[in-house]
C-alpha cells in the first residue's frame, strides 16, 4: 500500500513537496505492528539463540542522540497485537522483528558521551548475537575507526542514497502493511512514527524524516529492518530452509527451559570472549 503522497504522484500526475503524515492512512496497522509481548525491555529467559541478529546505529552526540535497534528475521511467527485491536497473526510468514530499541538522548545543553555509547553497545552485545550491524556514512569519519579499535569490526559504514533511502522506506511501510514486520511496545517511538512526514520527488523517490524533532530511532529500526531483509534475500533458498530447521528446533529446545538457558548463556560467554580479545 503506497502512501497518499505516493499515490497522487504516480497515479494523478501531482508533482508536490513535503506533506505531514506518512503512515498516518495505515495508522491501525502500525498498531497491529505493534506487540503486547514486547515492552522493550530485554528478558534473556526469551531471547532465542538460533536466530541471527542485526544491529541498527544513527549515531549522535549533541541535539540528536544515539539510537540502536536490533533486528532479526523469522519463517513464522503468530503475535498477539497491541490493544485496542483484537487478533493475531494467522500464518504470517518471513516475518522481520524489532527486538529492541535504545535511545541515548541528551539533556540540554549536554553531550552523549563516547563511553556511554560503547557502554550500550557492550550492553546490547552481551545479550544478542548481532552478526552484522551498519550505520549511516555521515558518522562513519567519527565513529569507523574508533568502533574497529574496540573489535566491532562487524559494524559497517552503510552509504545512503536517494535510491536506498527511499528503498528502505518503501520495504518498512510494505512490511506494515503486509503484517510481516513486529515492532515493540516503545511510546516515544511509536509517537515518533507518526511524526514522520515524506517527500516525494518528481522521479518518485521518497524521503522520509522529522525535521522538527526527532528521527533517530526510526534511522535504526529502518537501518536493522534494511539488514536483516536482505540477509534473507541474499541467499533466500538455503536461508529459508535453514531458519525454518532452527525455528523448529528452537521451539523444541523452548521445552527444556534449562538446555534452551545454557545455550543462551554458552553463545553470550563466547560472544564476550571474542570481544575481550579483540
Amino acid at each position: 500500500m503506497e502512501s497518499e503522497r505516493s499515490f497522487e504522484q504516480e497515479y494523478e500526475a501531482k508533482f508536490v513537496d513535503k506533506t505531514g503524515g506518512w503512515l498516518t492512512n495505515i495508522k491501525d496497522k502500525v498498531y497491529n505492528a505493534i506487540t503486547k509481548a514486547n515492552n522493550n525491555v530485554i528478558d534473556v529467559t526469551k531471547l532465542n539463540p538460533h536466530y541471527t541478529y542485526f544491529l541498527g546505529i544513527d549515531f549522535g552526540v549533541g541535539h540528536d542522540g544515539t539510537a540502536l535497534a536490533v533486528a532479526h528475521y523469522e519463517p513464522y511467527k503468530s503475535e498477539t497485537l497491541y490493544p485496542p485491536l483484537q487478533g493475531d497473526y494467522v500464518d504470517a510468514k518471513d516475518i522481520i522483528v524489532i527486538d529492541h530499541i535504545s535511545y541515548l538522548l541528551p539533556e540540554a545543553g549536554q553531550l552523549v558521551t563516547l563511553e556511554a555509547i560503547y557502554n550500550e553497545l557492550q550492553r546490547i552485545h552481551s545479550y544478542f548475537p548481532i552478526q552484522e550491524g551498519g550505520f549511516d556514512q555521515w558518522s562513519a569519519g567519527i565513529f569507523e575507526q574508533l568502533l574497529q579499535e574496540r573489535g566491532y569490526n562487524h559494524l559497517r559504514k552503510l552509504t545512503s542514497t536517494q535510491q536506498s533511502n527511499s528503498d528502505q522506506a518503501k520495504l518498512f511501510r510494505q512490511l506494515i502493511c503486509e503484517n510481516r514486520l513486529i515492532l515493540p511496545n516503545k511510546p516515544d517511538f511509536t509517537e515518533e512514527l507518526f511524526r514522520l512526514n515524506e517527500t516525494v520527488s518528481r522521479e518518485g523517490l521518497i524521503k522520509v524524516e522529522d525535521q522538527d524533532v526527532h528521527d533517530d530511532q526510526f534511522d535504526a529500526v529502518l537501518r536493522a529492518v534494511w539488514l536483516a531483509f536482505n540477509s534473507v534475500n541474499s541467499n533466500e533458498a538455503s536461508y529459508r530452509v535453514n531458519a525454518l530447521a532452527l525455528h523448529k528446533n528452537a521451539q523444541r529446545a523452548l521445552v527444556n527451559p534449562t538446555k534452551a538457558n545454557r545455550a543462551l548463556i554458552n553463545t553470550r560467554a563466547k560472544l564476550m570472549t571474542n570481544m575481550r580479545r579483540s
